[in-house]
This record gives structure tokens, C-alpha cells and sequence, in this order.
């Protein structure tokens, strides 16, 4: 069982971090994450993360932000020297988008295990090697200003969606998008569904 199971929440306007895990067991579905300082995700030093249907947008309108949205890295340097732990990664059908060019990297510095299933989600960066998901395609949300983050109608984030009824917590948490619609497959990407 995971440590943490974070569903249909919305978190925003934090100054560092909206969700931040050192080696952490977490699952997140279905939520809506934008408006941080530096990181909308940030794990560190291994862990395991399973986030599917989310959004997360980082856009800062009041100031510039540097950092990528999501960072995921088998190691923290601290004072004492570098650290790694197992890292494992499960990104399907999320939107990670922002005004940076890179706003999704994952970095290793330990040889120990490192795995990965990067699938079916809308992302914007520069790392060509990520197939299987759509790239650097704005998602049109309808106005981020005004912190609206579902979709307009011609997004290519549309109907895109790989098939979760197979997910171990699909019944619980991936059926229905955060306003409870019911999600059809191909699903949108994202925390919002358009029926």
C-alpha cells in the first residue's frame, strides 16, 4: 500500500513546492496542480510515484520561475556527500505543461534500480526520447489567468487517453474525472473529462 493515495485535490499558489517526497510511496489521480514557486512535483532520493490523470500546469503570471514543473531523481545531495535510492516513475495520460521549455525531467546519478513508464501524456520538453507521449503541443486550456485548466474543445489532449479500466484503482479513483464525470476511452489527458 502506498504511503499516500492524493486524489481529486487541487493544490496552488505555494511558494517552493506543490507536492514535494523524499523516497516516497505516492499515487495521485485526477488532480489539478499549478501556480508553485519552483516544482509543481518534486521527488527526490528514490521512491516510488504512480500519477495518472492529472494536470499540471506551470505557469507563473507574477514571476519567473526557473525550476521544471515535475522532477523526479534517484538521489539528494546534502552536506554530507550524495545519496541514491531506487526510483521508480509512472506518468500515463497527465498534462505537464508550463511557460519553460523543459517542464518534465527525471535525472540518475546512482546505479542502482531506475524504472520508468512514461505513456500517453502531453508534455512539454525537450527530451525527444520520450515516445509514446505527445510533445511540446499546447494543451489550449480555456484561460490559465483565470485559473480555468480544462480544455477548449480543440485540444489536442482530446480523446488521447490510453484505457486505465485495467488499473487496480480504477474503480476508486480513475472512472471519474475531479468533477465526477464519467471517463470515456480514449480519455482527455488531464484531471478534466468532456462528455
Amino acid at each position: 500500500n502506498p504511503k499516500l493515495i492524493l486524489a481529486n485535490s487541487i493544490i496552488k499558489n505555494m511558494q517552493v513546492t506543490g507536492l514535494l517526497m523524499y523516497n516516497a510511496d505516492v499515487k495521485a489521480f485526477n488532480n489539478l496542480i499549478f501556480n508553485c514557486g519552483q516544482f509543481l512535483v518534486y521527488g527526490v532520493l528514490g521512491g516510488k510515484y504512480d500519477l495518472k490523470q492529472n494536470t499540471l500546469a506551470g505557469f507563473n503570471f507574477n514571476f519567473s520561475r526557473q525550476t521544471p514543473a515535475v522532477f523526479f531523481a534517484d538521489y539528494f545531495s546534502a552536506g554530507s556527500g550524495l545519496q541514491t535510492e531506487p526510483l521508480n516513475v509512472n506518468m500515463v495520460n497527465n498534462i505537464i505543461w508550463g511557460s519553460n521549455a523543459d517542464e518534465f525531467i527525471t535525472d540518475r546519478k546512482g546505479t542502482g534500480i531506475f524504472s520508468a513508464l512514461i505513456a500517453g501524456n502531453l508534455i512539454r520538453t525537450k527530451n525527444a526520447n520520450l515516445s509514446g507521449n505527445l510533445l511540446n503541443a499546447d494543451p489550449l486550456f480555456i484561460d490559465p489567468v483565470k485559473e480555468d485548466y480544462s480544455l477548449q474543445q480543440t485540444s489536442p489532449a482530446i480523446n488521447t487517453g490510453l484505457d486505465l479500466s485495467s488499473d487496480a484503482y480504477f474503480d476508486e479513483f480513475l472512472k471519474k474525472d475531479m468533477l465526477d464525470r464519467t471517463r470515456i476511452f480514449p480519455s482527455e489527458l488531464g484531471c478534466y473529462e468532456i462528455n
